[in-house]
């Protein structure tokens, strides 16, 4: 949401208008490590959107935009660190396992 709401803003003061009309799906798993997989797609595909869109901003010269994207592409990166992490650690140690050490903490 937070990368949402900052190119929300950015739009804005280019003038410019936010298409918010329509939402993609919200994933659905029959499990925490379905979903953390269908998270862990969509952060990649953010990642990829975003590294295409900052190589056109540095092409058509929009630094400040690129600047923005590039922030956002750095957050992305360590969200898919952190699914894969995750999801590497339910591999190792099974679902209900990770599952009884996140109700300890």
């Amino acid at each position: 949401m937070q990368h949402s709401a900052g190119l929300i803003d950015h739009i804005l003061y280019l003038n410019g208008t936010p298409e918010v009309g329509q939402l993609d799906p919200v994933a659905q798993g029959e499990d925490v490590g379905t979903l953390f997989r269908a998270d862990l797609d969509f952060e990649r595909d953010d990642v990829e959107l975003l590294r295409k869109a900052i190589a056109h901003c540095a092409k058509v010269g929009d630094f400040t935009t690129r600047h923005l994207l590039e922030e956002m592409v750095v957050d992305s990166e360590e969200h898919v660190d952190w699914f894969e992490t995750r999801l590497r650690t339910i591999q190792q140690v099974g679902l209900e396992n990770y599952l009884s050490e996140q109700i300890k903490k």
